[in-house]
């Protein structure tokens, strides 16, 4: 199943797998392509935010860039592969965006890419010019459901709840099963005590995709439901992906159980991180976290700037 912020849903994960079958084959054919290669760099960087993806996934994007750039050094497609790959992996910061406006300059309409850049843009603090890059995407590409979900994610995490809320249903106006955008509603439903409105969310993200139903985990938690929060913790844990490691610490978090909250950030640390583990200090769910002395160690080895 595909999971998380950037990979394809799972209504598309097939049609994922054949594109990548199609540029193997298209490399196949004429291996001077270098657009077949920033292809196959993007959706191999696609892959490693989804559960069950090769642990080399980003190893295999970097290597696809490199052979792109060196059969155009102008390919805003290796180059985007490229910034994922030092923001998600390397934790090269400086070198994350110096590849997003490399890649952006030499093609503005690459939504996805922008869209990350809007999130490398929230990691450090800078909020507004995160909104405006979203908007960005919005704009070229009005008619997708993911990029108001994504907007609604930033105001969620920045704390403009309301804003949140509105984005979250413009893209239910476009589909309505979205699970991301009911993800983002009921996190923010459940942030502004609406409980039951925020179950409902989730338990139907939970239905249309299962990678969401882990939101309903801390979703009960905060709503007192302990005995149903340890219900979801239970199947989760019983065979856990590097996806879940960072829902488990935020059911542990929101049940008040600090030492299994860090065990499971320790998990989602690494080896093969979990791609939302850099943002730790953003989500509501982890502040109970942030006075505890882990905390800070966990960021100090994420290698940000003083």
């Amino acid at each position: 199943m595909c999971r998380g912020l950037s990979p394809p849903s799972c209504r598309t994960c097939s049609a994922h797998k054949k594109g990548l079958a199609y540029l193997h084959q298209a490399i196949e054919k004429d291996p001077a392509d270098p657009l077949a290669y920033g292809g196959l760099a993007l959706g191999y960087a696609a892959s490693a935010h989804a559960p069950g993806a090769p642990p080399d996934a980003l190893a295999r994007a970097k290597a696809a860039a490199l052979k792109a750039l060196e059969l155009d050094e102008t390919l805003a497609e290796a180059h985007a592969a490229l910034a994922q790959i030092n923001l998600y992996e390397d934790w090269d910061w400086a070198g994350a965006e110096q590849a997003f406006q490399r890649a952006l300059k030499l093609n503005p309409n690459l939504t996805m890419t922008r869209a990350h850049y809007s999130f490398y843009l929230l990691l450090f603090g800078r909020t507004d010019e995160a909104s405006v890059e979203m908007r960005r995407v919005q704009e070229v590409d009005p008619l997708t459901p993911l990029w108001p979900a994504y907007q609604g994610w930033l105001y969620w995490w920045t704390g403009q709840y309301e804003e949140a809320i509105h984005e979250a249903r413009k893209s239910l106006e476009l589909d309505p099963d979205f699970p991301v955008a009911l993800y983002v509603l009921g996190s923010v439903y459940a942030e502004k005590g609406m409980y039951e409105e925020a179950i409902k969310a989730h338990q139907r993200a939970g239905v249309v995709s299962r990678e969401w139903k882990s939101a309903l985990g801390r979703t009960y938690a905060m709503a007192g439901r302990q005995d149903e929060a340890r219900l979801v913790l239970a199947e989760l844990e019983a065979d856990p992906t590097t996806w879940d490691t960072w829902f488990i610490a935020q059911i542990y978090a929101a049940l008040g159980e600090k030492d299994k909250a860090f065990r499971w950030l320790e998990a989602a640390y690494g080896p093969h991180h979990h791609p939302y583990v850099p943002w730790i200090r953003h989500p509501p769910a982890f502040k109970p976290l942030h006075d505890d002395p882990r905390f800070g160690d966990l960021l100090r080895r994420m290698n940000f700037p003083d």
